[in-house]
């Protein structure tokens, strides 16, 4: 996210039965080919999305989901409210760009937009909803609101692992769960590889090479209020090592205002 209010949000991305693509660059370049376009070049989300896909190519860079916008103050009555913007390397070119609802909630993981068949993606944006609608309803301070949020990031409905199912078979499990608490062991290690681990879960994985650890990372929080002040929290539950960090040393919060807010 940017102070002009630009936020780009890229997950990885893999359809069944598809052969995976061992991509010539790396897609942590998109999310950036949008967030550094300067703020006086004015380009619009279907040109961007035209620069991605027709020019620069996505097919090449193995599988992700993108979405993309520009946060604006709130719309005045008559106004039309801003809208996230959503592109995939499976996107055949501008005119299948894709665009969240104006109100509500709604959800990504690593598959489509749209994917209802991701319980984590229902879950996810029900609990959301609850929270936004809490808020709305009553008083509530900042760290509160903050709280509430990363209460939701860190729901838990991981199925158990049956002793004797092989770990490349329970893996689909995770797009059961938002949070994804520590799986695996010395017998997936190499066995799984990140884009088989990506259709199947949301955050950011923890891994420990020697061990085949995964499970959620780290938690992000963004909200930004009716005057454009902006507020990022970034959580981490988990060191490189996967060792837990204590809880006085895991969060990195980031206030500011977004510019030009108010034109």
């Amino acid at each position: 996210m940017t102070k002009q209010g630009k936020i780009a949000v890229l997950t990885n991305f893999r359809e069944e039965g598809v052969e995976l693509i061992e991509g010539a660059r790396s897609r942590g370049e998109i999310p950036s080919a949008y967030l550094t376009v300067p703020p006086d070049r004015d380009e619009s989300p279907e040109q961007f999305a035209y620069r991605l896909i027709e020019e620069d190519g996505v097919h090449g860079v193995g599988g992700f989901s993108l979405a993309f916008g520009q946060l604006k103050r709130l719309a005045r009555e008559g106004e039309e409210a801003g809208v996230l913007n959503f592109v995939s390397n499976r996107t055949p070119n501008v005119q299948g760009l894709k665009h969240s609802p104006r109100r509500g909630t709604w959800g990504l993981s690593n598959s489509h937009y749209g994917d209802r068949a991701w319980p984590k993606v229902v879950d996810g944006e029900r609990l959301l909803g609850e929270v936004v609608q809490a808020d709305t309803e009553g008083e509530q301070e900042l760290d509160e609101l903050i709280e509430k949020c990363f209460e939701v990031l860190s729901t838990d409905t991981l199925p158990k692992k049956d002793p004797d199912e092989e770990f490349q078979i329970y893996v689909r499990q995770l797009r059961h769960s938002i949070f994804i608490p520590a799986v695996g062991g010395d017998e997936s290690g190499p066995k799984i590889s990140a884009d088989l681990l990506a259709a199947a879960r949301e955050q950011t994985p923890m891994s420990k090479a020697t061990s085949g650890v995964y499970g959620t990372q780290r938690q992000t929080v963004i909200l930004v209020d009716r005057l454009g002040k902006a507020t990022f929290v970034e959580r981490t539950l988990y060191d490189g090592e996967a060792n837990a960090v204590a809880e006085t040393e895991r969060d990195r919060r980031f206030d500011f205002d977004i510019e030009g807010w108010q034109d």
